[in-house]
């Protein structure tokens, strides 16, 4: 599987590619399993809209 860490946020060296990605994507990921064997991570997202309407 083809991580993609190619957003304005990622550090310069993890976007590069090349060792130090490598580097970064093997430690992430025994991080992650570390932290749920399972692989698999529920992320909860709020969201708000202010709907105005003219009178």
């Amino acid at each position: 599987m083809t991580a993609g860490f190619d957003t304005g946020s990622a550090a310069p060296g993890v976007r590069s590619g090349g060792q130090i990605q490598d580097a970064f994507e093997r430690n992430l990921r025994r991080a992650l399993s570390e932290f749920n064997p399972d692989g698999v991570f529920d992320e909860v997202a709020r969201t708000e809209a202010i709907i105005a309407t003219r009178p």
